[in-house]
């Protein structure tokens, strides 16, 4: 809040100050490019936290045991091929949730997603 009040009081001074307008504009731009980078990063650690550890850990979770109380329920195997098939399964079922987290969660993806490549350039003048 208090980089807010201060960015509309740095634009309030700048119009008084004839001279320094162009500077101040380029400041309250810069503070206002870093606050936005700031709340992509807090929104992605938010949905990281909210999706990642929450939702998918519990379907995860249910897949898991019903796949395994399935296998030593039913099937007409021996006991060390059944927990064979279960440890291969679970270590699976691990690799992959890892394999979806570290591709969906990447600060790379989420800097694209929200256009921030854009706003640097627009910012520091590049083509």
């Amino acid at each position: 809040m208090n980089k807010i009040l201060m960015t509309g009081l740095c634009i309030f001074v700048s119009k008084f100050l004839q001279g320094t307008v162009a500077c101040a504009e380029d400041v309250t731009r810069v503070r206002l490019a870093t606050m936005y980078l700031h709340a992509v990063k807090v929104s992605r650690l938010l949905f990281i936290s909210l999706l990642g550890s929450g939702a998918c850990l519990v379907l995860l979770l249910t897949g898991v045991v019903l796949i395994h109380c399935t296998i030593f329920i039913y099937a007409p195997w021996e006991v060390s091929v059944k927990v064979t098939v279960t440890l291969i399964c679970a270590v699976f079922y691990l690799l992959s949730a890892a394999a979806i987290v570290a591709y969906f969660f990447t600060k790379d993806r989420w800097m694209a997603m929200f256009n921030t490549d854009s706003t640097i350039k627009e910012l520091t003048g590049q083509s």
